[in-house]
């Protein structure tokens, strides 16, 4: 990587910096700049080029997370995940989850981490480590992030669901089906009340014991399109 001055208008107070791959952007001089690969981390000097502190990751099943803010950066490999300030180049904390970590995600804030594993998201305070909620699942987590200004935590899975999670109540809130590229579609809540178009309802069913009915024949007593919107907004 390397800085050079711009020399236009405007643009003089920037700086391009150029990284190893080639690739280019434009920058307020006097920043800092954080890029990350793969399995390398990397904090730059944007004026001077000068690489400031790099983290590399432990095994190539590892990975890394930044925050929105750039501020924190996660680095975690099968069952730990380090979060390191980057302005100062310190670790701050180590934790370690009971599952092999797939993936990690910061909070808008940058002061809650979560980390996924196949079955399970625990959430963390990124400052001193310690655990705040663990949510299970019995289908397999694909991803999963902190919806940004609601206490919320959303995820995706095998069996094609998202799911969101409350974490104040430490339960699940609701389920999010999308059918065929998203003309068809249904919500349910967790005490069972729904949405969806009317074709979802036919095809998605309710199993109570050996009794499997569609969802359309529930609507009577279970259709609150006001209850699941609450839900999705954060309501109780």
């Amino acid at each position: 990587m390397h800085a050079r001055k711009s020399a236009q208008g405007s643009a003089q107070n920037c700086a391009t910096v150029d990284t190893e791959h080639g690739r280019s952007v434009s920058v307020p001089k006097g920043k800092r700049l954080l890029t990350v690969s793969q399995d390398v981390a990397n904090l730059w000097e944007v004026d001077s080029g000068k690489k400031l502190e790099s983290i590399r990751a432990e095994r190539a099943t590892g990975g890394f997370g930044v925050s929105p803010d750039l501020s924190r950066l996660a680095r975690f490999s099968d069952r730990k995940a380090e979060i390191w300030n980057f302005a100062t180049a310190r670790r701050l904390t180590v934790v370690h989850d009971g599952g092999n970590i797939r993936g990690v995600a910061f909070d808008v804030e940058a002061k809650r981490l979560l980390t996924y594993s196949l079955h399970e998201i625990t959430v963390w305070d990124a400052l001193t480590g310690k655990r705040l909620r663990t949510f299970r699942a019995q289908d397999e987590i694909r991803s999963a992030r902190f919806r940004p200004r609601l206490p919320q935590v959303a995820s995706t899975h095998a069996d094609g669901s998202i799911r969101l999670w409350d974490l104040t109540a430490g339960r699940e809130l609701s389920r999010l089906y999308s059918m065929d590229s998203g003309d068809e579609w249904l919500t349910i809540t967790s005490r069972g009340y729904f949405i969806g178009s009317p074709k979802a309802q036919q095809r998605v069913h309710w199993r109570k014991g050996d009794n499997v009915t569609p969802f359309a024949d529930n609507r009577v007593k279970f259709e609150r399109p006001g209850i699941v919107a609450k839900r999705l907004a954060g309501g109780n």
